[in-house]
């Protein structure tokens, strides 16, 4: 079996790198190693590689500069991916791709479930939805896993920031209305190599969206906290007091870009194909913590 893991250097494509290895045979390419806009060099790999399946953890991720480049948010999270998953079904390649829960735009009071209508408030969760369209136009055979809040000991994220924070800052300040969960890496790649190897074993997962996160609800303010109680039982030296975490509102967070105020994604569909439970958010973002002190980062 062969696996093309594209954006191998990002935070999710480090921790799927690792996890599939044993898998098969693995061609892990960064952005600097194929740029997924270029539509040449994405038919030379595929036609010279020839692989069973294509993992797409390659995105324009900065929700930020997404609305400073809406041009270039939508050629890769858009544009690119869709070609992509036209080249993958004119040769019968299984595409695995990650999506999030920008395509939502949070006013539902429950979880949102694949179904849901979507209705993104920024240009991050525009281009990320035109991706999501243009899978499903291609008619290949997809597998889409949306997710919220991505941490690891890898990249720029919310654990590791916040870990920097409580060790140097005197206080901070951590938005506490916008609800959702953390989710590692190592789970969501957890998850992939279930379903590929469930298909070695011919055991198809049905082709679609699925959401993939922890059990649990939780808010920043709740995460901020959390890592704080991780860290302090571990002896890190820290700057400030568990009281000199503030919550704020989201509306007094200095930020162009508004973003859903509920994350909260229904999972029970992903929960019936997984051969183990998906853990509590809390067990998933410890181990996070974890290994962020352990190698100081």
């Amino acid at each position: 079996m062969k696996i093309l893991l594209l954006g191998s250097k990002g935070q999710l494509g480090i921790e799927l790198k690792n996890s599939l290895k044993d898998l098969g045979e693995l061609l892990s390419l960064s952005k600097d190693e194929l740029d997924i806009t270029d539509k040449e060099k994405v038919i030379q790999v595929l036609s010279d590689f020839q692989p069973d399946f294509v993992i797409t953890a390659c995105a324009f991720t900065n929700v930020e500069e997404a609305e400073n480049n809406a041009e270039l948010a939508f050629k890769v999270n858009g544009e690119a991916i869709g070609f992509i998953a036209k080249e993958v079904f004119s040769r019968k390649i299984k595409l695995l791709h990650f999506s999030t829960d920008y395509v939502f735009d949070g006013l539902k009071t429950g979880r949102y479930k694949e179904e849901d209508s979507t209705s993104p408030i920024n240009v991050y969760g525009h281009s990320k939805l035109l991706g999501e369209q243009l899978i499903k136009q291609s008619q290949c055979h997809y597998y889409i896993f949306r997710t919220t809040w991505v941490v690891s000991k890898d990249g720029k994220n919310f654990a590791k920031t916040i870990l920097n924070l409580i060790k140097n800052k005197s206080e901070i300040k951590v938005i506490k209305d916008q609800i959702g969960v953390p989710t590692s890496t190592e789970l969501i790649s957890k998850v992939i190599k279930n379903l590929i190897t469930s298909s070695l074993d011919d055991q198809i997962w049905e082709k679609g969206i699925y959401n993939l996160t922890p059990t649990g609800r939780s808010s920043w303010f709740d995460v901020a906290k959390y890592i704080y109680q991780i860290a302090k039982e571990n002896n890190i030296k820290l700057s400030l007091n568990i009281d000199n975490i503030l919550p704020i509102l989201s509306r007094n967070y200095p930020s162009k870009v508004k973003r859903p105020s509920n994350s909260l994604l229904d999972i029970s569909k992903v929960n019936k194909m997984i051969d183990f439970d998906l853990p509590k958010w809390e067990d998933d973002l410890y181990k996070v913590v974890i290994k962020l002190i352990e190698e100081n980062v």
